[in-house]
């Protein structure tokens, strides 16, 4: 029976050796395509998502910004304010909701 010590020398061995830069190479590009299809999957889904629920109503009852700890409170609030459906006469559908907010925040990326 091996010893506890015999299996640490047989890690630390296998550590100290070296890797096939191709191997290497190739183990890293199966990740990045596995990655990849997975961001692909999970994209696909969501476009998935947003289009049968598109015309379904929702609520936007809060907004926050980030990283915008040099601009006013009151400039952000005369965008984003009325967005919030509190301030709407009817609720917005999922596509309304997605492009208003959209449109505000194309109105802070081009500060």
């Amino acid at each position: 029976m091996a010893s506890p010590l015999d299996s640490e020398d047989d890690i630390f061995e296998n550590l100290q050796k070296r890797v096939d830069p191709k191997l290497q190479e190739e183990k890293s590009r199966a990740i990045h395509e596995r990655q990849r299809g997975q961001y692909e999957k999970a994209q696909k889904r969501l476009a998935e998502l947003i289009d049968n629920n598109s015309t379904l109503p929702c609520t936007i009852s809060s907004i926050r910004i980030l990283n915008a700890n040099h601009t006013r409170v009151g400039f952000l609030e005369r965008i984003f304010k009325p967005l919030l459906s509190a301030n709407q006469d009817r609720p917005y559908t999922l596509a309304e909701a997605i492009r208003e907010v959209s449109i505000g925040a194309e109105k802070l990326h081009k500060l």
